[in-house]
């Protein structure tokens, strides 16, 4: 199977506010056409030797990217502008610049009031709310993480500025790539990364696992992994939402380029596991970067932006902290948390206090829940502990559940993820957002108008393995009933009240096919014409967000 990226067909209109983006001013990104090569088309384009190009890189293999360097006398819009004069160039875009979005026996248990709050845990100064958590406990009762049903290893990619390998609370619990050789100098796999023992470095281009640029060292990134997957129960320090797992650790995020070359990395195991049936490559259900660019335009960002979806294609779940300020982001912008993808989480910040954090982003389109990630306690570089602030440590909680559920479904599901990973992916997004507990900040603000909650997203899981996820009990207040489901020709949707008056469908690659307002309880609709498939009913209104698999046989 391959999953080449050779098409990239991405519209937005954005009205651009105030403050803008921040621009690398000495390189451009340019995407070629599947089989072309950057070598013929700056043979084609002899008047690019004018403008002191330093430096060729590609960035993705599997979008066919390339990164240019050029000189400072020299503008980003003049060389995009001579790249787009090449038949074999698809598309040519500035580069953004990126920054960061800062009961088991565990010795410092107490201090983790995003799992367990308890009303009285809270950090320093604050007065928490009981139960103004994710609800990880009784998910721990089946599960600690770490396998699937079948025995396959769950992975989890930070991209970040790299971590601390030696803090005791990792040990276990990282991943390590065993067709590999640590340091000697070889691709020993054959994937087109030499001694990718531990991960991948998209700065220093080797397996390093630390950043050479910044000189953070891992400092951020220790953090973000320790909420996902810091060892649990082993009588010290913290535990992640994964007492077991394997953290994928990948360098990277100082800029646009650097994005997109690290996501390559686990865009390139996730395919390599999905085209050997798990013998090579990693079974890598989740990403996590909590970087980003301030105001930062969609339409302006259409490589990083495909990432998601061709990671999505493979199987993968990408989770993304928003903009550390409260700006709606669906007005002001925000990368990558606007990028219109059906395998994106865009996350904002929570407290013990069950609020909003007054200085993390949001937006009723594009932000699509809420998680703890004020006052958060976790893993700290050099071995140690301490609390952090930020929708930085909102967005791992998110993917730390994405790896936990995983653990805990059922062998159908799992064997989804094989056959189709991207509809696998695609229904994992919808248990998370449709487990959101709702919470009077976020309504009218986010797409799930609430908090993670595992236990809740848990509960979708499981009427998606007992059969039973098209339809609620209709008893209920609010309740929602979809019949005949499967169907030949109509279906309709009963409400008990009605709540939900828009009606979006889509098809499993994520096209929309149709749009609907309802305005009765009783709705009916023909689908006779309609290609034989399943699709994803996307219901929304004052209720929030309800989606629904519909079989048309």
């Amino acid at each position: 199977m391959k999953w080449l990226t050779c098409f990239l067909g991405f519209l937005i209109s954005i009205v651009t506010f105030g403050q803008t983006a921040k621009i690398d001013s000495s390189a451009v990104l340019v995407q070629l056409k599947c089989n072309a090569k950057m070598e013929d088309v700056l043979e084609e384009l002899p008047e690019l030797s004018a403008y002191s190009i330093n430096e060729v890189r590609q960035v993705s293999r599997n979008l066919n990217a390339y990164k240019i360097s050029f000189g400072a006398e020299v503008s980003p819009v003049e060389v995009i502008d001579a790249f787009e004069t090449s038949s074999k160039v698809l598309l040519a875009q500035k580069n953004h610049m990126i920054t960061q979005r800062s009961t088991p026996n565990d010795s410092l248990y107490d201090k983790l009031w995003h799992l367990n709050n308890t009303g009285i845990n809270g950090p320093s100064g604050i007065v928490p709310v009981a139960g103004a958590d994710i609800a990880v406990e009784p998910i721990w009762d089946s599960t600690v993480g770490g396998t699937t049903v079948l025995g396959d290893t769950i992975v989890v990619c930070v991209v970040d500025d790299g971590i601390d390998a030696d803090h005791e609370d990792f040990q276990g619990n990282l991943w390590v790539n065993h067709n590999e050789v640590d340091s000697n100098g070889i691709d020993d796999d054959g994937n087109g990364y030499i001694d990718d023992y531990y991960g991948w470095n998209a700065y220093a281009q080797d397996g390093s696992l630390t950043n050479p640029v910044s000189g953070d060292y891992g400092y951020h990134g220790t953090r973000v992994s320790g909420i996902i997957g810091a060892r649990g129960d082993n009588s010290i320090g913290i535990t992640g939402v994964n007492q077991r797992v394997k953290i994928m650790t990948v360098v990277g995020g100082g800029d646009e380029a650097e994005a997109i070359a690290a996501y390559d990395y686990p865009l390139t195991m996730r395919k390599i596991w999905n085209e050997t049936q798990g013998d090579s490559g990693a079974f890598i259900v989740a990403t996590n970067t909590s970087w980003g660019t301030d105001y930062g335009q969609a339409s302006e960002a259409p490589l990083w932006c495909a990432m998601y979806d061709s990671m999505g294609q493979a199987g993968i779940l990408n989770t993304a902290a928003t903009i550390n300020a409260d700006i709606d982001v669906d007005v002001y912008g925000d990368l990558p948390t606007t990028c219109p993808s059906n395998y994106l989480i865009a996350v904002t910040n929570t407290t013990a206090r069950d609020e909003k954090a007054n200085y993390s982003g949001y937006g009723v389109e594009n932000i699509d829940i809420g998680a703890p990630g004020e006052d958060v306690y976790s893993t700290t570089f050099g071995s140690g502990y301490g609390y952090d602030n930020g929708t930085s440590f909102a967005s791992p909680q998110v993917a730390g559940v994405i790896a936990l559920l995983y653990s805990k479904a059922c062998e159908d599901y799992i064997m989804l993820a094989y056959s189709d990973p991207a509809e696998a992916a695609y229904w994992m997004r919808d248990f998370i957002l449709n487990g959101a507990v709702g919470m009077p900040d976020l309504y009218g603000v986010t797409v799930s108008q609430g908090r993670l909650d595992v236990e809740e997203a848990n509960n979708w899981l499981e009427n998606y393995c007992t059969g039973n996820v098209s339809v609620e009990e209709f008893g209920q207040e609010n309740g929602v009933l979809l019949y005949p489901n499967p169907t030949t020709n109509k279906f309709n949707i009963q409400q008990q009240i009605l709540v939900y008056n828009n009606l979006v469908v889509f098809d499993l690659t994520g096209k929309k096919v149709a749009e609907y307002r309802i305005t009765t309880s009783s709705f009916e609709l023909d689908i006779s014409l309609w290609p034989e498939g399943m699709y994803i009913l996307q219901l929304t209104g004052t209720d929030g967000l309800k989606t629904i698999k519909l079989l048309k046989n």
